[in-house]
């Protein structure tokens, strides 16, 4: 009998890489991945669709498996400094956190990307 999975069953993380370790010998657990297989869980729901215990343990083992992920859009201090000192050059802490309070005060998505575009001369 297959088990289906549903908003109140959620699989821990004992689970799931005794079973990845099952399927794919050598498996080791990437950061992220939980966070992503949550959010595809979510999506599979919100659809309408029944997920399995076998269904959520292949998407686990699928994204440790996948390359780099896109980051993850929210807006922190700490990936507007990453992003800031690594795209501008010669950039210095300070500079970096210059912009970043610059940022706050704009009313937009705290991203790097977005105070380049608004700073751009």
């Amino acid at each position: 009998m297959t088990r289906s999975v549903g908003q109140e069953a959620g699989a821990n993380g004992d689970f799931l890489e005794r079973e990845a370790r099952k399927l794919v010998p050598g498996f080791r657990r990437r950061s992220g991945v939980r966070y992503r297989l949550n959010r595809w869980r979510e999506e599979q729901l919100a659809q309408g669709l029944k997920i399995r215990y076998r269904d959520l343990v292949a998407e686990y083992v699928r994204l440790n498996q996948q390359g780099e992920f896109a980051p993850i859009p929210h807006g922190r201090y700490i990936n507007f400094m990453s992003d800031f000192l690594a795209s501008e050059k010669g950039a210095t802490r300070e500079d970096a956190v210059k912009a970043w309070r610059e940022l706050k005060g704009m009313d937009a998505p705290k991203d790097y990307r977005l105070w380049r575009e608004r700073t751009r001369r």
